[in-house]
């Protein structure tokens, strides 16, 4: 029978290492699938916040568990060391190669043992990343020991497990829907408010997770991985208070974001200036990088009207007028006051325009999908205009005497994209050198109610990529 032995590679939690593997696919986040020895798992399958846990947690060897089960994971060992209880982790996340291994270990061991950790690769919960095996002195820090269960450790996790949100997977004459017998060494992190249900937790992942009951439901059958040139991107599901991360990758990583800054900017302005405010544009205003030329000084026209060039076509000199009344600062004020109130904590505006700057060395505005998420949502509860203007294809703008003074066209080709499929409901592109190609597109979904915002940051085809993440989420999403 396998025996612990106390070592481990590092202290703390390490970034993620040989030992656990690098996400190179991207797939939904499957730590909330309901059963896994029924549909199984791809086979490439990794999750992507995967760290080592080290020194602060006793394994038997470098280990690896899902970055907020390992958090509080520690916490669980911290509380169980004060009421003087050692426990030990003797195996966590698992990839197929590793499942294969164990399980010809214990079909290979005979006897009672042979049934036990016999999942075949691709169906253990353990390559979810978010369950553990558990040991301690009662059993001699023996592996996948009965015993464990009648055990000091065992009856500890019973009674509070649950307050760090971890629950047995397998346990005595349970009534859900797993399939394998009492194991009361294999324990599951689910969250704290699942936690607190013992006896329905798995039935209730259907509301929480990719494989919820309600609508949209992920296809696991064929399940393929998303391949984008994008640095960073997410496809998210909102509808009211719910919100069901599609698919994404590097979903809080911190990219510049260039002309996608205009939608704060819209948001600004819709909250700041009357739609018939008179918006002049300035001499000093039309020269530098980034100007269109369209514009002439002296140039005079409605709020509202002015804001379509801001957001149709992303024109920079129609942007800065706006700053004519308030000044770029206090605008640009207004912009990361909005963005600390939405909770974008990762976002940082120190242009209108989204142009990339020098100010004693280059300085860029800076967001993530999760932030752009944010803003999207907020555009659609509290100025869904914002988006009503930026899916036009076309615009004519008129100065404030009723002078024609040019037809705005839209800069999102996905715009008059027939095979696209869903409805567009609005978006706003952004480009330059440093930023590369952006997007944020919101679409509605396939049925229902409810929005699909979808976020590339970095790409090199911003409208490809786009056109990709759309496709993949129809093609493996349920609408009902």
């Amino acid at each position: 029978m396998f025996i612990f032995v106390a070592t481990a590679t590092a202290i703390g939690f390490a970034p993620v290492a040989a030992a656990c593997g690098r996400a190179e696919m991207t797939y939904p986040d499957l730590s909330f699938l309901s059963a896994p020895q029924k549909t199984g798992l791809p086979q490439d399958y990794v999750p992507a916040s995967l760290i080592e846990l080290g020194q602060s947690v006793e394994t038997n060897g470098p280990m690896c568990l899902e970055k907020e089960a390992a958090q509080n994971l520690l916490k669980m060992f911290k509380a169980a060391k004060k009421d003087g209880v050692s426990l030990a982790v003797t195996s966590a996340y698992r990839n197929p190669e590793r499942q294969k291994w164990v399980r010809e270990y214990w079909s290979a061991s005979g006897g009672s043992m042979s049934a036990l950790e016999a999942a075949e690769p691709g169906f253990s919960e353990h390559q979810l990343g978010t369950v553990i095996d558990l040991t301690d002195t009662s059993v001699d820090y023996a592996s996948t020991d009965p015993d464990f269960g009648a055990g000091r450790g065992g009856s500890w996790m019973r009674k509070n497990a649950y307050k760090h949100g971890f629950v047995m997977s397998y346990p005595k004459n349970k009534t859900d829907t797993a399939v394998l017998d009492y194991e009361p060494w294999h324990w599951r992190y689910v969250g704290l408010e699942l936690a607190n249900r013992p006896l329905s937790w798995r039935a209730d992942l259907s509301a929480y997770g990719v494989n919820r009951g309600d609508p949209p439901r992920l296809l696991l059958s064929g399940l393929k991985p998303l391949s984008l040139s994008a640095g960073a991107f997410v496809s998210v599901y909102v509808n009211s208070d719910d919100r069901l991360v599609l698919i994404g990758k590097g979903t809080d990583k911190r990219l510049p974001i260039a002309s996608i800054s205009k939608l704060m900017t819209a948001l600004v302005i819709r909250e700041y200036y009357k739609e018939d405010a008179e918006i002049v544009i300035e001499s000093n205003r039309l020269s530098g990088k980034g100007s269109s030329d369209r514009y002439r000084t002296g140039d005079t026209f409605r709020a509202y009207d002015l804001l379509h060039s801001v957001l149709i076509e992303s024109d920079n000199d129609a942007t800065t007028a706006f700053t004519t009344k308030l000044g770029e600062e206090s605008l640009v004020e207004m912009m990361n006051s909005v963005a600390k109130r939405l909770g974008m904590e990762n976002t940082v505006f120190y242009t209108a325009t989204g142009l990339d700057f020098w100010n004693g060395g280059p300085a860029y505005n800076f967001s993530t999908p999760d932030d752009l998420v944010a803003l999207a949502s907020a555009i659609i509860r509290e100025h869904p205009e914002i988006f009503d203007i930026s899916k036009m294809q076309h615009f004519i703008l008129y100065d404030s005497g009723g002078n024609q003074h040019h037809t705005v066209e839209n800069t999102n080709r996905l715009l008059y994209d027939a095979d696209l499929g869903p409805e567009i409901v609005g978006g706003k592109t952004g480009t330059t050198p440093v930023a590369l190609q952006n997007l944020v597109l919101v679409t509605k979904p396939p049925q229902g109610e409810g929005s699909i915002i979808s976020v590339v940051l970095g790409s090199s085809d911003n409208f490809g990529d786009m056109q990709s993440l759309i496709h993949w989420v129809e093609t493996y999403y349920q609408w009902l």
